[in-house]
C-alpha cells in the first residue's frame, strides 16, 4: 500500500488559480449608492462638528501664535460629489460622539473630516458620494 503524499506544488497553484477565476471578483466589490444624500438632521450635526473643530483648531493656532483666524489665511478645497477625494488629503474619520447621533453610512462606505468639510466616501475606491461644506448648502 502507498502513503499518502501531499500533491505537487504545481497542481495546487493551478488548483488555486481556477478557483479564483471561477469565483468572479472577490477582491474589489463595488457598491451602488443610487443618489444617497445625508438628510437634513444629520447635516445639521455635521455642521456643528465643522464649526467646533474650525473654532477649536482656530483657538489652538491662536495660542500657539500660528496663524489668525479671523482672516481666510488659507485655501479650503471643497470636493464635489461624484469626483474622487485624492490620496493627498490629510482626512479622518469622525469621532464616535458624533457618529452615535446621526444615521450610519451605508455599507462600504464612511463619514470622513478633511479641510473644514465632511464627506461621505466610498471606502475602496474614495470617491465621495456627499459632502457637507463648512458654509450653507
Amino acid at each position: 500500500m502507498k502513503s499518502w503524499r501531499f500533491p505537487r506544488p504545481a497542481l495546487c497553484a493551478a488548483a488555486l488559480a481556477a478557483t479564483l477565476l471561477t469565483s468572479g471578483p472577490v477582491f474589489a466589490q463595488v457598491y451602488d449608492y443610487g443618489g444617497y444624500v445625508i438628510n437634513a438632521r444629520d447635516r445639521a450635526i455635521l455642521r456643528d462638528f465643522i464649526v467646533n473643530q474650525h473654532a477649536r483648531r482656530c483657538h489652538e493656532n491662536e495660542t500657539r501664535r500660528i496663524e489668525p483666524c479671523g482672516v481666510a489665511s488659507r485655501i479650503v478645497v471643497s470636493f464635489a460629489p461624484g469626483t474622487t477625494l485624492p490620496l493627498g488629503v490629510h482626512d479622518e474619520v469622525i469621532p464616535r460622539r458624533v457618529a452615535l447621533h446621526i444615521a450610519p453610512p451605508p455599507h462600504g462606505a464612511a463619514y470622513v473630516y478633511a479641510d473644514d468639510n465632511v464627506y461621505l466616501i466610498d471606502v475602496l475606491s474614495r470617491n465621495i458620494i456627499d459632502t457637507v461644506p463648512m458654509g450653507t448648502d
